[in-house]
């Protein structure tokens, strides 16, 4: 078995800018489960959509949210049902990835 070693070499401006977020990961991570449970919250009134849960064995971060759309409910796809929906009330959102069995 080979062994593959990765060295990252940051710049001192992008040391101390990582020193800095990680003294204030603990505030990061509240505002992102607040951000969050708001979602779920209003989006746990859709029967089109749901936001996807945390498993009772896992923690989580909250870097991302992700919405699952029920197509067969709602018949449209992500784009028509969602995105275009966001737009046009300026909120931001995209496809995150393709599913790797369809890449």
């Amino acid at each position: 078995m080979r062994l593959a070693i990765i060295i990252i070499a940051l710049s001192n401006l992008q040391a101390a800018l990582g020193v800095a977020q990680i003294e204030r990961i603990e505030e990061f991570l509240k505002a992102k489960k607040k951000n969050y449970l708001t979602y779920q919250e209003k989006i746990g009134q859709s029967r089109y959509e749901t936001l996807g849960g945390v498993p009772d064995y896992a923690d989580n971060n909250y870097w991302m949210y992700a919405l699952q759309i029920k197509k067969e409910q709602i018949g449209k796809t992500r784009e028509h049902a969602t995105l275009s929906s966001f737009k046009t009330k300026n909120i931001q959102a995209r496809p995150l990835w393709t599913l790797n069995h369809l890449q």
